[in-house]
C-alpha cells in the first residue's frame, strides 16, 4: 500500500472539501476536545508547580517537635508542668536514631526585634539555628556568606538579614555585606542577605523579613543556653515512614524526661511530610481527574468521526460502487476512508494543541508578570501534548475502521443501482 501516492491524497483533500459541512462538524469535535485537554492539563500542571514551589525550601522528609505543657501527673510530678530538652539531648537522638539525616535546635528571639542602621530602623523576627539547619530548611543566598561553625564556637557578632530587610536599609545586598547593625541594643555585622525558597510554607516566618545571629549567642542572650524548645529533623528516604520513626522519638523523649507515655500533648509535632504526602495525592487526583475530563472529550471527538464517516460511506455507495466496478482493489477503499478519518484527526487535533498552547501560553505571561505563586508556568508538557496528538490521530484511524467495513461490504452492481 503507497501510502504517500498523490491521488488518493488528492481524493481524500477533495472529499473533505466537497463536504466542507460535514467535515467541519466532524473536527470541530476533535478540536474542541484536545483544545479542552491542553488547557486543562496546562492548568493542573501550572497548578503543580504552583504547590511544589510553595513546598520546595523545606526538605520533604522533616518534622519539627516543641516542648509544651504536660497534660498528665506523672512520678510526682504535677500536670501543666514545663520542661525541656538539653543541647546534648539533640546530640543524642541523632546517634540513637540512625534513620535522623540532619537536626537542628531552633532558638526563638522577639518577633518584633528592633533593628536599625544609621538612622533607619524597622523590626523583624529574630532567631538562630545550628548551621545544619540551612541543610533542612532551604535558602537563597543573594550576598555574601553564611554563618558558620567558626561564627558559632566563637560567638563573632556576625549575622545573616532577609532580602526585605536589607532593602530597607541598603540600596544594594552587596552594600550590605560589612555594615554593622543594632539588633535589640547590641552591634553585629551582616555577612549575608538570604531569600527563602518556599512561599507557601515557612518555619517560623519568611527568611525575607528575619534576621539570624549565632545560635550560642542568642540562646545565652535568652538565658537558655542549654535549654532547647523547639528543633527540626529531617529523615532519610522520602519519608514514607516518618509516622512510625516520629513516634518511636517522641516515646523515647517521654521515656527520658519523666512524662507519662500516653500524654499526647506534652510533645508538639508539625510533620511536613504528611504534608507533601497529602499534597501528592491531591495533584494525583487533580490529575486523574483532568484525564479522565479530557479523555472522555476525545472519545466523543473519535466516536463522532466514526459517526460521520458511517453517513459518509452511506451517501458515496454509488461513488464507492462505481470505484469497485472501474476495477478499484479493497486496499484502495481501505486507504481513501482511513485517510480521510486520519486527516481529519490530525487537522482538528492539531488546530486545537496549537491553539491550547497559545492560550496558556498568553495565561503564563500574566501569572509570571502578577508573580502569581498558585499557577507557575502553566503549559502542558511537551511529551503529553505529543501524545495526546498522536491518541487523536490513531483513534480517529481507529474510528473509520467500522465505516471501513461498511464499505467493504458494498457490492458493485448493487451499489451502481442504488439512487
Amino acid at each position: 500500500m503507497r501510502l504517500f501516492d498523490r491521488d488518493i491524497w488528492g481524493e481524500a483533500f477533495h472529499s473533505l472539501r466537497t463536504n466542507r459541512k460535514r467535515s467541519i462538524a466532524t473536527a470541530f469535535g476533535i478540536f474542541w476536545g484536545i483544545l479542552m485537554l491542553v488547557i486543562l492539563m496546562s492548568l493542573s500542571q501550572g497548578f503543580s508547580n504552583g504547590m511544589r514551589k510553595q513546598l520546595g525550601g523545606i526538605s520533604s522528609n522533616t518534622t519539627m517537635l516543641y516542648c509544651s505543657t504536660t497534660s498528665k501527673p506523672y512520678k510526682g510530678y504535677p500536670t501543666d508542668r514545663w520542661w525541656s530538652l538539653s543541647v546534648s539531648d539533640i546530640d543524642n537522638l541523632q546517634k540513637r536514631f540512625p534513620e535522623i539525616e540532619t537536626i537542628s535546635p531552633i532558638q526563638q528571639g522577639a518577633w518584633d526585634t528592633a533593628v536599625s542602621y544609621g538612622t533607619k530602623s524597622t523590626t523583624a523576627p529574630l532567631y538562630s539555628a545550628w548551621t545544619s539547619y540551612d541543610q533542612i530548611v532551604y535558602s537563597t543566598l543573594l550576598a555574601g556568606r553564611r554563618l558558620n561553625e567558626s561564627d558559632e564556637q566563637q560567638r563573632r557578632r556576625n549575622c545573616t538579614i532577609g532580602e526585605e530587610v536589607s532593602q530597607k536599609f541598603f540600596a544594594s545586598h552587596e552594600e550590605a555585606l560589612g555594615k554593622v547593625i543594632n539588633i535589640d541594643g547590641s552591634y553585629y555585622t551582616v555577612v549575608g542577605v538570604l531569600k527563602g525558597k518556599s512561599k507557601g510554607m515557612n518555619i517560623n516566618g519568611s527568611e525575607e523579613q528575619k534576621v539570624r545571629i549565632p545560635y550560642t549567642i542568642l540562646s545565652a542572650s535568652l538565658g537558655q543556653s542549654n535549654e532547647v524548645y523547639h528543633f527540626l529533623y529531617s529523615l532519610h528516604g522520602d519519608g514514607k515512614d516518618s509516622k512510625a520513626i516520629n513516634d518511636r522519638i517522641k516515646a523515647y523523649i517521654r521515656s527520658t524526661h519523666d512524662i507519662a507515655p500516653d500524654d499526647e500533648s506534652a510533645i508538639g509535632e508539625f510533620n511536613i511530610s504528611e504534608i507533601f504526602t497529602a499534597q501528592n495525592s491531591m495533584l494525583w487526583g487533580v490529575n486523574v481527574f483532568v484525564w479522565f475530563i479530557g479523555i472522555g472529550t476525545l472519545l466523543s471527538g473519535i466516536i463522532g468521526i466514526s459517526n460521520i464517516m458511517l453517513v459518509s460511506v452511506k451517501e458515496r455507495t454509488r461513488e464507492i460502487g462505481i470505484r469497485r466496478a472501474l476495477g478499484a482493489q479493497r486496499k484502495d477503499i481501505i486507504r481513501l476512508i482511513l485517510l480521510e478519518s486520519g486527516m481529519l484527526s490530525l487537522l482538528a487535533g492539531l488546530l486545537g494543541l496549537l491553539l491550547g498552547v497559545g492560550i496558556m501560553s498568553i495565561v503564563s505571561q500574566i501569572t509570571a508578570s502578577m508573580e502569581n505563586e498558585m499557577l507557575v508556568n502553566p503549559l502542558i508538557p511537551f511529551g503529553t501534548a505529543i501524545g495526546a496528538l498522536l491518541f487523536i490521530v490513531i483513534g480517529g484511524v481507529v474510528g473509520g475502521l467500522l465505516p471501513l467495513k461498511k464499505a467493504l461490504e458494498i457490492r458493485s452492481i448493487e451499489a451502481i443501482r442504488e439512487e
